[in-house]
């Protein structure tokens, strides 16, 4: 033992020699100019920090190495071993995301469509609400009610103000501010109103009576609401006091030309959201998330779910299903807040770790046939899906982990959607189809009335597009491959077995029964590539993806 407390003491010397030196080099370094001392002195500190853990290191090993087991040494500063490794290689999440290109998408739904909302940048919207005599009360309760609803903050467990939930859907590149307008009464009594003529046929007359009474009256620059000098305003949200036993459905109306044309300068509508006051309410708190579904249609954002519940196609686990759970990464593509990583047919095997979507802007497109550079294209689309961002609170009430059917037990995993955003031109009012859209210069928008999606999720013949110029009732805008291969069905429950996980391996040939025309794509292109999960880590929620094309 006396020769193990000699061995010590030595070490400690060596240590405290080190440390001396440290100090001596720092005062010899203020002899120089300020600007150098500064900069050498922090050059220095990192040097001899790393040298002294380095000595330390080497002198508990030294003294490891006959160590007795049974009485181990005590030395609080030594580190423990592997503490200032690097990160073997293949783990860096640069080597597998920064060095394959991201493709930069240029043209969105804001290029096609005019009216939509700038998705880049701070929406200043309009909020207009409309009293119909014997409704809710608009008083300032009400009032703030809606403004914290919507602009925030509301701090609810249970649902995020529409604010919120679009800045962390855009990772921060959007953001909202609202005003409320004075309340505009229409002079209707409730009776009036609930009747066919006045609730169904000209609702979205009297918003728009609303919403240019409020401008010409309350704002003397409607370039306010024009974010993006478009002569569209940026957004307008008309809210209802009809009670909840009279209505309970909100939605996105849509004006046609001769609509647009009755507005006045500066102040053109295309869509607005359209809502009620009890949605706003403590104890409707998730009919906010009806809010930000209905302005995601604003954006150009089509429903993925079925209206006549029949299949729900992807899930009803996304804002545009049952409206709840973040924007898929198909929504966040085509209005430009993710860049993918898109595999290029030069691409013969390439192995990608992605972050989950909820909180990073990461997805794979993999090309079915010859890609236009766009959105709006068929292909596969691979992202992680995790109980994060937006996710976080839906996770707990609709994820459910189901190994029996093959899911694993963890809370998330990669999605895998097969997407057909082909895009159709019609006719302004009848909706005829004339043929395939492929203008995607973005030199000219056009009106959501004039190009359309080929497909929709909707399994109704009114619903679907009956006119594109490839019919078919089984082709679809966004939908999900279960790894289970099972169909999704109309569960609003989001089970684990419609994630793919460590091991798990996607072809074609695997999955046919979700390609219509197998063992090619809707566009009758080959699907060249298969990919594998290399892993799925449930803390980081992170996965490393290999993909690799086949014959």
């Amino acid at each position: 033992m006396e020769e193990r407390r000699n061995r010590i003491l030595h070490i400690s010397g060596i240590i405290l020699c080190v440390l001396m030196l440290i100090c001596f080099s720092a005062c010899a370094g203020g002899k120089d100019t300020e600007k150098g001392t500064a900069d050498a002195g922090s050059t220095e500190s990192v040097t001899a920090e790393s040298s002294t853990k380095s000595a330390v290191s080497e002198a508990v090993s030294e003294e490891s190495a006959g160590t007795d087991t049974e009485e181990p040494v005590e030395n609080d500063a030594a580190e423990p071993a592997g503490t200032d490794t690097e990160e073997p290689a293949g783990n860096s999440t640069e080597e597998y995301v920064e060095t394959y290109p991201r493709t930069k998408i240029s043209f969105t739904y804001n290029s096609l469509y005019e009216g939509t909302l700038n998705p880049k940048g701070t929406a200043r919207l309009l909020v207009v609400p409309v009293e119909i005599e014997g409704g809710d009360l608009f008083d300032e309760a009400a009032l703030t009610r809606i403004k914290e609803r919507i602009e925030g903050p509301y701090n609810n467990p249970y649902c995020l103000d529409v604010r919120r939930y679009y800045n962390n859907a855009s990772y921060g590149q959007f953001d909202i501010e609202c005003d409320i307008m004075p309340v505009y009464s229409l002079g209707i009594t409730l009776d009036e109103w609930t009747g066919d003529e006045h609730k169904s046929m000209f609702k979205y007359l009297y918003a728009q009576e609303a919403i240019e009474y409020s401008i010409s009256h309350y704002v003397s620059d409607p370039g306010v609401y024009d974010s993006d000098g478009d002569g569209f305003l940026d957004g307008v949200i008309c809210v209802y006091n009809e009670p909840s036993e009279v209505e309970n459905v909100s939605g996105c109306p849509r004006y046609g030309d001769d609509d647009v044309e009755r507005c006045a300068e500066n102040a053109k509508i295309r869509m607005f959201v359209d809502t009620m006051l009890h949605c706003f309410n403590d104890a409707t708190v998730y009919m906010s998330n009806t809010v930000s579904h209905e302005l995601a249609h604003c954006f150009g954002i089509e429903d993925y779910y079925d209206y006549q519940r029949i299949n729900a196609f992807s899930t009803f686990f996304d804002l545009q299903g049952a409206t709840y759970g973040d924007w898929n990464s198909f929504s966040k593509m085509a209005v430009g807040w993710i860049d993918p990583y898109v595999i290029t047919p030069d691409v013969d095997k390439v192995t990608v770790r992605l972050r989950n979507s909820a909180e990073y802007p990461d997805a794979i497109l993999i090309p079915i046939g010859e890609w236009n550079g766009t959105p709006f294209d068929e292909y596969l689309l691979i992202d992680v899906m995790a109980d994060r961002g937006n996710n976080s609170l839906p996770f707990s009430w609709y994820y459910q982990t189901d190994p029996e059917n093959g899911g694993s037990e963890d809370y998330g995993g990669v999605r895998l959607y097969h997407v057909d955003a082909r895009l159709m031109k019609r006719t302004h009012y009848t909706g005829e189809g004339l043929g395939w859209f492929d203008d995607f210069t973005g030199q000219e928008r056009c009106s959501v009335f004039d190009v359309c999606s080929a497909y929709t999720n909707s399994t109704s013949e009114a619903d679907r597009m009956n006119d594109s110029p490839d019919r078919n009732p089984d082709y679809h805008l966004l939908s999900l491959i279960p790894v289970s291969g099972k169909p999704v069905g109309v569960s609003e429950k989001f089970y684990s077995s419609y994630l793919f996980h460590t091991g798990d391996v996607f072809t074609a040939d695997r999955y046919s029964a979700f390609f219509p025309n197998y063992p090619l794509g809707n566009k009758r292109e080959s699907i060249n590539y298969k990919f594998t999960v290399d892993s799925f880590d449930n803390k980081t929620k992170e996965a490393v993806i290999t993909i690799e094309k086949v014959n």
